[in-house]
């Protein structure tokens, strides 16, 4: 479990009332810049604030936060479990050149996709992946993650089968017909103890805000499963209206040896207000109950995740690849 660090960042210039903001509530905080006076401009719940801070912060860097208030003067408290990652860190370029990759975010990602499913790290599948990447330009974490995912069920990775697997993991990719037979395939050959299923979709009539009625809903699926345990232990749904992009995951997590919590996390893009934040908490709080869901939160870093992975931090250890 985490321990709660002291309150490190004070925010100085409120255009927003307090009141607005809960107590305990969680926000996803973006460096925005460093000021002349020391401070620092940061963004969240949809608004930019002033804020100081009595730890460094780099610009663009980003954090999960819960907002405390302290004699009428709101504070954050750094979360660090799970927390995104915003900048390429000497940690990170250090352990990768080690191990014969590329210090940049192609290989950030390899490693997130070895790490996150529990599979040992493998270098000639990670430069197959970066080689194979270079062709989808804009896209080259994604069809890195692709190759990866296609080698773990034992399928050599074209640029024609990446093509298939990136117009189907995200929502606003154009599936064809004829790729129904291979998703089909894909989802019933087993790889590793983690069994991805990939399930697009589409409602022509379906509508997830009451001011866009007759509207398209346009996403996909994609569910963990753990073969060994037989339970499903994430779920990633991606989905277009005509007006907002949604993010949701569903997934365990475990906070302590024994125990597992079921953590719903979603986001949209573009952002939501405080106001807006607390509807759609509320609105899925009710919707699933409390066998389904224990947790409801909005994370504005699920806009960063990869096609499988979770855009973390990667994790260190002592000893060889």
């Amino acid at each position: 479990m985490l321990q709660e660090p002291s309150p490190t960042i004070s925010v100085v210039q409120n255009s927003l009332s307090n009141t607005l903001f809960k107590d305990g509530d969680f926000v996803f905080v973006r460096v925005v810049n460093h000021n002349s006076d020391g401070s620092y401009t940061a963004s969240f719940a949809g608004n930019r604030f002033i804020v100081r801070s009595l730890i460094p912060l780099s610009i663009g860097s980003s954090f999960k936060a819960q907002l405390k208030l302290e004699n009428s003067v709101l504070k954050l408290i750094p979360v660090f479990e799970n927390q995104a990652v915003s900048a390429f860190s000497q940690t990170d370029a250090g352990f990768l050149s080690r191990i014969g990759l590329l210090p940049d975010d192609i290989s950030q990602r390899v490693i997130q996709f070895f790490q996150q499913f529990n599979i040992k790290i493998n270098l000639h599948r990670a430069q197959k992946a970066r080689s194979l990447s270079q062709v989808f330009p804009g896209h080259e974490k994604d069809a890195a993650e692709a190759v990866l995912f296609l080698a773990d069920k034992g399928i050599d990775a074209t640029e024609q089968l990446v093509s298939l697997i990136l117009r189907n993991t995200r929502s606003n990719t154009n599936p064809h017909e004829e790729d129904t037979d291979f998703l089909s395939y894909i989802n019933h050959k087993k790889g590793s103890n983690h069994h991805w299923i990939i399930l697009p979709f589409e409602n022509n009539g379906a509508s997830t805000d009451t001011s866009d009625s007759g509207s398209s809903l346009q996403g996909v699926a994609k569910i963990l499963i753990n073969i060994e345990l037989k339970k499903m232990e994430k779920m990633a749904i991606e989905c277009n209206t005509a007006v907002k992009k949604f993010f949701f995951v569903l997934q365990l997590c475990s906070i302590s040896n024994k125990k597992q919590k079921k953590v719903l996390s979603y986001c949209t893009a573009p952002g939501l207000s405080i106001e807006e934040m607390k509807l759609y908490s509320e609105h899925l709080t009710r919707l699933f109950d409390n066998h389904m869901v224990d947790d409801v939160h909005y994370e504005q870093g699920l806009v960063e995740d990869g096609i499988f992975c979770r855009n973390l931090d990667l994790s260190f250890f002592q000893g060889s690849v």
